[in-house]
This record gives C-alpha cells, structure tokens and sequence, in this order.
C-alpha cells in the first residue's frame, strides 16, 4: 500500500490521504469478499425469460470464468508462502 501510494503521489503529485491506504488495505478486499460470499450463499440457478435453465456445464464455465480473475491474487500469495526460504513468521 505504501508503494501504491508513493505511486500515486508520482502521478498527481501529491500524497492521498492516509485513510486512503487503509481503504486499499482492508476495506476494498473485505467489502469484495463480502459481496462475493452473499453472492455464493444466495446462489440460483441461471434462467433465462423464466423458461429456459441453462446447463450445468455452462454454470461451472460461468463460475471458472469469473473465479480466474479473483483467484489470481490468493493463490500466487499462498504460492509464495509455501515455497520461500525459511518459516512463516520470518
């Protein structure tokens, strides 16, 4: 987040506001992640003019589609974590 803000900072020329970070840091991920959850827990089956239900195949392509680009963050951090030198808390 530090970066990103010096980043920024380099680009209209002044530093944002401190909240701002805070927001990049946790409010961003946990508001998407809330999104994302009530989403999954009421799930329906996709129909289309309240006749046609489409196939299951086509759900489960639906869902890769979307989970490949919210997934690309988490699995290259837990990707980084299980394969670099020395124990979690270093």
């Amino acid at each position: 987040a530090d970066r990103f803000m010096d980043n920024v900072a380099c680009m209209i020329g002044y530093r944002p506001l401190p909240y701002m970070k805070w927001c990049w840091s946790y409010v961003t991920p946990v508001v998407c992640m809330g999104v994302f959850l009530f989403h999954v827990v009421n799930y329906k089956r996709l129909v289309y003019n309240a006749v046609y239900v489409y196939p299951w195949w086509g759900e489960v392509l639906g869902w890769f589609l979307a989970l490949s680009s919210m997934l690309c963050i988490p699995l290259t951090v837990v990707y980084k974590l299980l394969h670099c030198k020395g124990s979690l808390m270093e």
